[in-house]
């Protein structure tokens, strides 16, 4: 079972948003979802703010997670119940892609590279708001060359090159040339024969890629 949450919530005085936050929190204490909100007001505290560099209000940190702004209920109940599920790692990725925040969704696959394993198959679901798989892509362009990395993402994105739907296979195979696996190419070379001509393009352009970039491949 996995330990209750704990939230830690700064807020000044006259700030419009920080209610809504201090509300919503306190309500998910009441309930026992959370264990304990620490409320700190930087306007009497502001070395507060400066140890823990926070530079706006509100702001606050669910165990380990630290967010800005304000969520909404839904998105927080939901994201409570990941971290209390032992999910919270993924979800918190997931929520800085919706928000485009990229430097810091690099920053937790390169502490986690496991993350990359239930990140991107979420690119094959259609269903996904479009926001979360532009992200997920800007975070595969952004990965580089790290081993870890790499082996976390060729697997999920080779499963896809059988996706159903043509843009599906079409971005797999993209980022897949991205990755610059040369080991990748017997699996490629089949979409050049793809039903859809896009799909045939990109295999064709990936496959280029992989070939002029034979130095990157993996041993």
């Amino acid at each position: 079972m996995n330990p209750i949450p704990q939230a830690l919530l700064l807020i000044a005085t006259g700030c419009s948003h920080c209610p809504v936050m201090l509300d919503q929190l306190s309500k998910l204490l009441k309930q026992g979802r959370i264990g304990r909100l620490e409320l700190i007001n930087i306007s009497q505290l502001p070395e507060q703010a400066q140890r823990l560099g926070v530079r706006s209000v509100p702001w606050w940190r669910l165990d380990e997670f630290v967010f800005t702004g304000v969520m909404q209920q839904p998105a927080l109940e939901e994201f409570v119940q990941a971290l209390s599920q032992g999910r919270g790692h993924q979800a918190y990725l997931l929520h800085l892609l919706g928000q485009r925040q990229l430097p810091q969704a690099v920053e937790q696959v390169r502490q986690r590279p496991d993350l990359l394993g239930g990140l991107i198959p979420l690119l094959g679901d259609l269903q996904r708001p479009m926001a979360l798989r532009i992200g997920i892509g800007a975070l595969i362009e952004e990965i580089g060359t790290d081993p870890a990395l790499l082996a976390a993402a060729r697997p999920p994105l080779r499963q896809l090159l059988d996706a159903a739907d043509s843009q599906v296979r079409a971005d797999a195979c993209h980022y897949l040339g991205v990755l610059g696996d040369g080991a990748d190419r017997p699996l490629i070379r089949p979409l050049l024969q793809d039903d859809n001509p896009e799909v045939r393009e990109i295999a064709a352009e990936t496959l280029a890629l992989l070939d002029a970039d034979r130095p990157r491949e993996a041993s």
